[in-house]
């Protein structure tokens, strides 16, 4: 007897899958259906539906991204490790089922999870039928959960070896510097293949573009911003200035490195803690009602033992508050929290202080680096974008916030304080 299977979606082999899925997932069924869940800018992720026996049920597939993928991420074991330890414990997560690392299945390494009801806040009109005190709830909680993500007791999770804190953020500088070198070269390869169409002395911009740090094949060299057949929403600078931004934050942030070890849970000898490296509301998905709740945290492809405070940096860049219209500006990440009840950013904070009992006088430099770490993730995407390597929607403007978060961190650093001008 044949059965027909569905039609493919871009990133995976449905015929290989669902004969590897046979063998790995007990009582899988056969795959009636497959979605690409929307909203991810870099790992992929698929709904799969599985009938057998009379039942239907709901996995999730987790792959890397197509085309341009940088060293040393989207690391699928490290990101089903971290599921697998969590299972059970304080922080809520989806429980992983299997794992594949033979790319010959669907050309990639991927896992498979548990399916979680939940919805996932990412705008503010994702809230518009969130009453304020269930925003205030789920803002408390996620907090409290980024909390217990920090105070989880590694050792007995079986992580004690998953990453090195001593010396986390030095190498997570190292790391990133790289990265960003990787993705601009693939943006500039890009800009240059594009000068094969455009007149002499020109390059035709795709949408988001934002040139810096050299001039591609063809390009004005007079220093001036690149000129010629910009796509609608195309953002130009002067490519001398971009790149001296971008070197001198990577300059300032290497001179500000904080000395000893990172903070750590009382009662552990060791510096450190496990981070998320990508915490943020629209990574969560929420049950809402009388007793909202975080319902699960996904998306550990960053995760690892390392600076807490660096986790909550990052979380700060993303949270959005309503009068903030720069931040409103960059369109990824949660505005959500924008929305009426949500906390602020303070708030959020002060709580997260309070819970640990960890010192953030350094908080403007933990925030600053998020910015330049988010800054390096969207150079990434941008570079795939660029190579039409990307999934989805929402990709074509991303370019266009790189500039915005560099100049965002040197204000932060200059006031010393994670919310400049603000009172």
């Amino acid at each position: 007897m044949t059965v027909e299977l569905p039609g493919g979606v871009p990133g995976i082999d449905v015929p290989r899958l669902a004969a590897w899925l046979s063998g790995a997932v007990p009582d899988a069924g056969r795959i009636s259906g497959i979605e690409l869940i929307a909203g991810g800018r870099s790992n992929l992720t698929y709904r799969l539906d599985l009938t057998g026996g009379g039942v239907g049920r709901h996995v999730v597939v987790r792959r890397p991204p197509l085309g341009h993928v940088l060293p040393t991420a989207h690391d699928m074991g490290r990101e089903h490790r971290v599921l697998s330890a969590l299972a059970g414990s304080a922080v809520p997560v989806p429980r992983p089922l299997a794992m594949c690392a033979d790319e010959d299945v669907i050309g990639a390494p991927f896992y498979v999870m548990e399916y979680v009801e939940g919805r996932v806040l990412r705008t503010v009109e994702d809230a518009a039928d969130v009453p304020a005190e269930q925003a205030r709830a789920i803002s408390e909680q996620l907090m409290d959960v980024l909390a217990d993500i920090h105070l989880l007791d590694v050792d007995a999770a079986g992580l004690a070896d998953f990453g090195r804190p001593e010396g986390y953020l030095a190498r997570q500088l190292r790391r990133w510097g790289k990265q960003w070198e990787a993705s601009h070269a693939a943006h500039l390869h890009a800009l240059a293949e594009s000068a094969h169409a455009a007149p002499d002395g020109q390059v035709a911009a795709a949408p988001g573009t934002a040139t810096s740090g050299a001039t591609a094949p063809g390009a004005a060299t007079s220093g001036a911003a690149t000129s010629g057949a910009t796509a609608p929403g195309a953002a130009t600078r002067d490519v001398v200035a971009y790149a001296a931004d971008y070197d001198r934050l990577f300059a300032r942030l290497a001179e500000r490195l904080p000395e000893g070890r990172p903070p750590a849970p009382a009662g552990r000898s060791a510096g450190g803690t496990l981070v998320h490296g990508d915490f943020r509301l629209d990574n969560a998905l929420v049950r809402l009602g009388p007793a909202p709740a975080i319902a699960a945290v996904v998306d550990w492809e960053m995760s690892t033992l390392g600076d807490p405070l660096a986790d909550l940096g990052l979380t700060l860049v993303y949270w959005t508050e309503s009068d903030d219209e720069e931040r409103l500006s960059i369109p990824v990440g949660s505005t959500v929290t924008a929305a009426p009840g949500f906390g602020t950013g303070r708030e959020f904070a002060e709580r997260y202080a309070a819970r640990t009992g960890f010192d953030l006088a350094d908080l403007d430099y933990y925030v600053a680096f998020g910015c330049f770490k988010l800054a390096v993730v969207l150079e990434g995407i941008h570079a795939r974008f660029l190579q039409n390597a990307t999934v989805g929607e929402g990709f074509d403007q991303v370019g266009e916030s790189v500039p915005i978060l560099v100049e965002r961190a040197h204000r932060i650093l200059d006031a010393r304080s994670p919310w400049p001008g603000r009172a």
